[in-house]
């Protein structure tokens, strides 16, 4: 009987330990690396667990997808977020994997790491470009004490104003502004709108104050009027800027001036008039566009005097803002010559600190004035447009 008794006992310890050896923890290791900085993820399973890669992934991390013919394509992944011309490569024991997530084998103490891979060369560079500024200068253009209205509504865009600048400090800054001239009532409520502030009772000073006018003031009062969530009746106001456009084009207007008129006619509905208005402009770019892929101003007389234009970074910016508006890419093939289109052509203006020159060809190195929030906001704007969902 008792030996008996001290069989039973040992079948329960082997039993036991049996148990305990089908049950042990086994790890993996996920490595997501966000342009070189990485967060580490140790995620444990036990030898009977009989799930995917992807499905022991989604128990711990965020993860999203979209179901393709060859299985699910990564989207996300934590705090990787690929844009347009990008995707989430992942490796295995430092060994690019030939499978996707779900389909990858995996056993005790393998490491697989997930990062964004590049295959549009010209939408890293604009990206790179975009990184490089906020790194060095954004801070620069807005803060406590000084809002660019360009740079202002770039960050909104990319949904970070609230990192440089909180609303006290918008409506204090904006409080003190002049607002006399119609352009100044436009910076005023395009820092607003950024921040999403409330603009109301700039919006209706400026409806009884402004009148078509050159250099912009037509464009400036159309756009800063057309706010979706302004109660101000503007209709006459629009109607009487609008009629502007009759006797003076964006293609008249020049380059600069005719690109922010592009970005007023924009907020229109399609007629033949505005349709017409904006192909006469975009045909001019067109017809117009250096061999570097950028555009140069029209020469300028002034008495006997003449100065000739000049391919800038400032203008260049100004002309993809205007393309944007209207729904032309300014990186496609109706805009390129050689191997450059506007936007590569932009980028090849920016400066190791993520500051743009003006021009290439003088001595002076950047333009922090002009050329630079512009450029700045035509980059933002234009990936934006890629990543439009």
């Amino acid at each position: 009987m008792k030996k008996l008794f001290s069989v039973t006992i040992m079948l329960f310890i082997i039993m036991g330990l049996t148990g305990c050896v089908e049950d042990a923890a086994s790890s993996v290791t996920i490595y997501l690396d966000n342009e070189g900085e990485i967060v580490t993820n140790v995620l444990e399973f036990n030898d009977t667990y009989e799930g995917t890669l992807l499905q022991l992934i989604e128990e711990s991390i965020t993860v999203e997808y979209t179901e393709s013919e060859y299985g699910k394509y990564l989207t996300a992944i934590g705090d990787l977020h690929p844009l347009e011309g990008s995707y989430i490569a992942f490796s295995k024991n430092g060994e690019p994997s030939m499978v996707s997530v779900e389909q990858a084998e995996f056993t005790n103490e393998d490491e697989f790491k997930f990062e964004i891979s590049w295959y549009d060369m010209t939408s890293k560079a604009v990206y790179d470009g975009i990184n490089l500024f906020l790194l060095n200068l954004a801070e620069d253009y807005v803060n406590d004490t000084y809002i660019d209205y360009n740079v202002a509504t770039a960050l909104g865009g990319l949904g970070v104003l609230e990192d440089y600048v909180t609303d006290t400090e918008v409506v204090q800054y904006v409080n003190g502004l002049p607002a006399v001239t119609v352009q100044d009532y436009y910076k005023i409520i395009m820092i607003l709108n950024a921040a999403d502030i409330d603009s109301e009772s700039y919006i209706s000073d400026l409806n009884d104050m402004v009148t078509p006018g050159s250099y912009g003031q037509t464009a400036y009062g159309i756009i800063a009027l057309q706010n979706e969530n302004s109660l101000v009746n503007v209709t006459d106001t629009i109607s009487n800027l609008l009629a502007y456009y009759d006797t003076n084009t964006p293609y008249s207007e020049g380059l600069d001036t005719g690109a922010i008129s592009l970005v007023a006619l924009s907020t229109f509905e399609p007629s033949t008039e505005v349709t017409n208005l904006i192909d006469q402009y975009t045909e001019w770019i067109q017809e117009e566009q250096l061999d570097s892929g950028g555009i140069k101003t029209r020469d300028m007389v002034y008495g006997e005097t003449t100065y000739p234009g000049t391919e800038n970074a400032a203008t260049i910016s100004m002309v993809i803002l205007g393309l944007l508006a209207v729904g032309e890419n300014p990186n496609g093939a109706d805009y390129l010559q050689g191997s450059n289109t506007l936007i590569t052509r932009l980028l090849e203006f920016q400066t190791d600190t993520g500051s743009f020159d003006y021009l290439l060809t003088d001595d002076l190195i950047e333009d922090l004035q002009f050329s630079t929030p512009q450029a700045f906001l035509a980059l933002v704007e234009y990936q934006l447009m890629l990543n439009e969902s």
